[in-house]
C-alpha cells in the first residue's frame, strides 16, 4: 500500500467551525452558569454588583478569547458558548427544581404554560441572548483590529 493510499484511509478530524475546541466552548459557557442560578437560589440578589458581575464578566472574557485567539467567526462563536451556556443553565435548573420551586408550582399564570417549560425556554433565550450581545461585541472588536493591523 503506497504512502497516499494510506493517508486517505486514516480518518481525518472534523475541522472547527468555531475556531475552538468543544471543550473550550463547554468550560467557557460554563462560566455563567453560577450567577444566574445563585441569584435564583437566592443567595445573590439580582442587581448587586457581584450577581452583575458573575453573569456579564464571563461573556467578556469569552470576548476576550476570540480577540485574542483569533477565530475566523468570532459572532458564531461566541454565540455557540452562549448558547452552550444556556443548555447548560436549563441542566442546572432541572437538576437544583426542588430547592428553586419548593413549593413546585404547575404553570405560570394560574393554568398557563408549564413553569418546567418555561424555566427551559428562559435558560434557552438567557443563553443565546449573552452570546449574541457578546458575539456582537466580539465581532466589532476583531474589526476595529483587524482595520488597525491593516488585514482586510
Amino acid at each position: 500500500m503506497s504512502h497516499a493510499a494510506s493517508l486517505h484511509s486514516e480518518p481525518q478530524p472534523l475541522p472547527r467551525r468555531s475556531g475552538l475546541p468543544i471543550m473550550a466552548i463547554i468550560a467557557l459557557a460554563a462560566l455563567r452558569v453560577p450567577g444566574p442560578v445563585l441569584e435564583d437560589l437566592g443567595i445573590l440578589e439580582a442587581g448587586e454588583w457581584t450577581s452583575v458581575l458573575l453573569s456579564w464578566a464571563p461573556v467578556a472574557l469569552w470576548i476576550a478569547v476570540v480577540v485574542i485567539r483569533p477565530v475566523a467567526r468570532p459572532f458564531l462563536t461566541v454565540l455557540a458558548i452562549g448558547a452552550t451556556s444556556g443548555v447548560l443553565l436549563v441542566i442546572a435548573y432541572q437538576l437544583l427544581w426542588n430547592q428553586l420551586f419548593e413549593d413546585d408550582p404547575a404553570s405560570v399564570g394560574g393554568g398557563g404554560m408549564p413553569i418546567r417549560l418555561v424555566a427551559i425556554l428562559g435558560g434557552l433565550i438567557t443563553g443565546v441572548v449573552a452570546g449574541a450581545v457578546g458575539g456582537l461585541i466580539a465581532w466589532a472588536v476583531r474589526a476595529v483590529v483587524n482595520r488597525r493591523a491593516g488585514v482586510t
